[in-house]
């Protein structure tokens, strides 16, 4: 293309790149085969606000994939998307640039070289820039039938996912590949979104997700009232259905998705003033709150408080700021952050003299540089993402 001279030209040149990591994610983007010889393929993700680098982890140690890709906007946020029917895992990515991607690394052994292949681009909003716009937060959910993005104030979209197309997909076919669906919308006005989770449901049950939200009042006492919110993607009806609302006390800053319980042989289901599990799955979440945790189901059955250790020099409250869980056989490991540093690690088992209701044990672990995620890899790796401390 020729330029003339009364064309306005911008070049685009980054002198010295962002080097604090504030979104991560781990899963199999690249194929084993192409990088080790290791069976079990493992890799990072790490991205500033305007470029992503991918990180080798099957060797139990960190070693850098290929170059560092460049992003042309500013990374909101980025989640992992896995299928037990897909080879390698995908990211999903909302930018300032108002758009939901679907994107898959592409490793090019002949010039050792990473790239990104956009598998879905999904115009949603004009930019992010405002509060209105849902790019704020991601969740998918864990059979990869959905996902759900939110913004800060009222808006929040739902899609779902046809991962039998992925294969086969091409971003110039069209717009959405028939990846994604068109989106069903969930609008609340005047709350404000605090945090968006998958809760975890059985492939039987319905998609669902919890926000934690803060209603904006107009009163004179200056009161903010926080809500935990549980909606519910109806595959059938092919529409969102706001389940339960519950008003939390004191100031919740975040929630924590919990595993199925039920499969730990906790009592999950209350009917009747009868323990019973039937076959319907009640998700639970747990809601870090100041100086405790708050752990909820859907049916509001349980309501069970968890008070944080806290050391006696500490003297404003102690919360809860990054976690990581890893479900085992036996057990569930939920690893938790506060806003000092420490480390505790959180077991929840059946009580057996009341039933088998869930009993929480909580103790120290470890103090290390304050974390914006904490990641527990499947070969006992630890991964805390810093944006002011060393990784």
């Amino acid at each position: 293309m020729l330029i003339q001279e009364s064309d306005l030209v911008l070049y685009n040149l980054t002198l010295q790149r962002q080097s604090n990591y504030i979104h991560s994610s781990t899963g199999n983007f690249v194929n084993a085969d192409t990088l080790t010889k290791s069976q079990n393929s493992l890799q990072l993700c790490l991205a500033t606000e305007n470029h992503i680098e991918l990180y080798d982890l099957s060797k139990r140690n960190l070693q850098k994939i290929g170059n560092d890709i460049p992003f042309f906007a500013i990374i909101k946020n980025i989640k992992t998307l896995r299928h037990p029917t897909l080879d390698i895992d995908y990211l999903v990515i909302t930018s300032d640039s108002g758009n939901l991607s679907i994107l898959k690394f592409v490793w090019n052994s002949d010039t050792s070289t990473l790239a990104l292949s956009p598998l879905c681009i999904e115009p949603v909003a004009r930019s992010e820039v405002r509060r209105l716009s849902p790019m704020e937060y991601i969740a998918v959910d864990k059979q990869s039938r959905c996902l759900m993005i939110s913004s800060v104030e009222k808006f929040k979209f739902c899609y779902l996912l046809n991962c039998n197309n992925i294969n086969t997909s091409n971003v110039n076919d069209s717009p959405n590949n028939g990846i994604i669906s068109s989106p069903l919308e969930a609008i609340r006005s005047n709350f404000i979104t605090l945090d968006l989770v998958a809760c975890e449901m059985g492939y039987i049950d319905n998609p669902c997700f919890a926000s934690l939200e803060m209603e904006i009042t107009t009163s004179k006492k200056n009161r903010n009232f926080f809500h935990l919110v549980f909606y519910m993607m109806d595959l059938n009806l092919n529409c969102i259905v706001k389940k339960a609302d519950y008003l939390l006390p004191g100031k919740p800053n975040m929630l924590i998705p919990l595993t199925d319980l039920a499969e730990y042989g906790i009592l999950t289901n209350i009917d009747n003033n009868q323990y019973k599990n039937n076959d319907t799955t009640n998700p639970f979440v747990m809601v870090a709150l100041e100086d405790s945790l708050l752990i909820k189901d859907l049916k509001g059955y349980y309501n069970i408080k968890v008070s944080l250790p806290k050391c006696r020099d500490h003297l404003s409250p102690a919360v809860v700021i990054s976690h990581a869980y890893r479900s085992f056989k036996k057990q569930i490991f939920i690893l938790l952050q506060t806003n000092y540093g420490d480390l505790f690690k959180l077991q929840i088992i059946p009580n057996q003299n009341e039933g088998n209701k869930p009993q929480c044990i909580i103790n120290y672990f470890d103090t290390i540089p304050v974390a914006e995620q904490l990641h527990i890899t499947t070969n006992g790796l630890l991964f805390a993402n810093s944006e002011t401390h060393s990784n």
